[in-house]
């Protein structure tokens, strides 16, 4: 038998209650949530003079950044956000690395690249505002 965080689907599985198990289902049942249908609330007291004027493209920014994530997690066959930024793919789908294919260090090496040229993107158009000074 197998504990459970293993995901091995084809042996008998029990619930480890060791740390590892402990710490798979935490991080199993936030993944149950649906972050786009909850409403979340804004702690004010992070909110500085003048941030008015950033709202608009902070949300413009926001779509234009879910669009190519999405983009990125579509090409390789993941659905899990938490899995795609931390570059730590459980599962990738049979389209993109076939069963019994050595390629998956491949897809990883080629995953991870993607989305560092996303965030690198992302923190560009960040620091542009200001004057270009990478932080």
């Amino acid at each position: 038998t197998y504990p459970t965080f293993m995901e091995n689907r084809f042996k008998v599985s029990y619930e480890s209650q060791k740390v590892l198990g402990r710490i798979y289902r935490i991080v199993k049942d936030e993944q149950q949530i649906d972050y786009y249908k909850t409403q979340l609330a804004v702690d004010t007291s992070f909110l500085v003079a003048g941030f008015e004027f950033y709202v608009e493209d902070a949300e413009e920014v926001m779509q234009e950044y879910n669009s190519r994530l999405w983009k990125v997690m579509q090409r390789y066959g993941v659905m899990d956000e938490i899995e795609l930024l931390s570059g730590y793919v459980r599962h990738f789908s049979r389209k993109v690395c076939p069963k019994g294919s050595k390629g998956k260090d491949d897809v990883l090496k080629r995953l991870r690249r993607d989305v560092k040229q996303l965030r690198n993107y992302f923190l560009h158009l960040f620091w542009e505002e200001f004057d270009g000074a990478v932080g």
